[in-house]
């Protein structure tokens, strides 16, 4: 599945021959770091009253909506709210209120939020896993590396989980 713009605000969902496959337009659809527009299945889209979280065949799949998103990673997804980022599941359930200057949604478990100028990882209780702070934060990998900025310059960051499930920097 793709996600073509026709034209300035009209965007359209097609499949690998090109074929239109919702009989529906969009004026936005949140594509993620690699231009794609669902990488787990779902899809964010504005149909002109907000951001809406819509399935493969363009089936809403709740009342949730938003000011703005930030496409599925693993099954949490960040969205905005007025001025504030929270962090939405897949069935539409807000699982953390919008409250963050910014967020990248959910991968591997951990999620990246910003408060002022700083950003820090939190689980999905809203709680600190990482207590370090960073000026920026990528997406964490299935290996357990995420790149993060510390003092202008990028570099990685490697997640080691013990017996516990504590995540160590």
């Amino acid at each position: 599945v793709a996600a073509v713009m026709e034209s300035e605000g009209n965007w359209k969902l097609i499949d690998g021959s090109g074929k239109v496959i919702v009989d529906k337009t969009f004026s936005d659809i949140v594509l993620n770091e690699f231009d794609e527009c669902s990488p787990k299945g779902l899809i964010f889209a504005n149909d002109g009253n907000g951001y809406h979280i819509y399935d493969l065949k363009g089936n809403q799949i709740s009342d949730f909506s938003c000011d703005d998103a930030k496409s599925f990673v693993d099954e949490i997804a960040a969205f905005k709210k007025g001025d504030q980022w929270g962090f939405v599941d897949s069935k539409g359930n807000i699982v953390i209120e919008p409250q963050y200057d910014d967020a990248k949604s959910f991968s591997n478990h951990m999620g990246g939020v910003k408060i002022g100028e700083s950003w820090q990882f939190i689980n999905s209780e809203n709680e600190v896993v990482i207590f370090e702070t960073f000026e920026d934060v990528d997406y964490l990998n299935d290996k357990g590396i995420c790149f993060v900025k510390i003092d202008g310059f990028w570099c990685y960051l490697k997640m080691y989980y013990t017996g516990m499930l504590t995540v160590l920097s």
